[in-house]
């Protein structure tokens, strides 16, 4: 009998039902865990056309809820891009563009469904 696996976001599931629960998982997280893909701390003027950036990384409760008021960096967990000074609704606009990318990056929209030869072993070559 051929055995299947299930691969998705770089971890390997040996029943759907497994699976199913991963992209729930995943989609809960992209959803309410913005921490998984960007960082964002408050920023305010030096005065001289510069920033001060606050040392201390936004929850993600509070990324969630950015104050339009205030300015922000906002750096991709990934690709280390960050984004210097924008204002609440362009850093919140910023975050979920960067889930997207996230999220292309994870491949959260695919399932690589998997076989393992039959009749030789060949898990001593991977």
């Amino acid at each position: 009998m051929m055995s299947e696996v299930w691969a998705y976001n770089s971890q390997v599931y040996n029943s759907e039902e497994d699976l199913n629960a991963a992209v729930v998982s995943l989609k809960s997280r992209l959803d309410n865990n913005p921490t998984d893909w960007v960082i964002v701390k408050e920023a305010t003027s030096d005065g001289n056309g510069g920033w001060v950036v606050s040392p201390t990384p936004l929850t993600d409760e509070e990324i969630l809820s950015l104050d339009t008021t205030k300015s922000y960096n906002v750096s991709s967990v990934p690709s280390g891009e960050t984004n210097i000074g924008l204002d609440g609704a362009s850093a919140q606009n910023k975050v979920w563009e960067l889930r997207r990318l996230y999220a292309n990056w994870v491949r959260a929209n695919t399932v690589f469904k998997e076989y393992a030869p039959t009749e030789t072993d060949m898990s001593g070559y991977v």
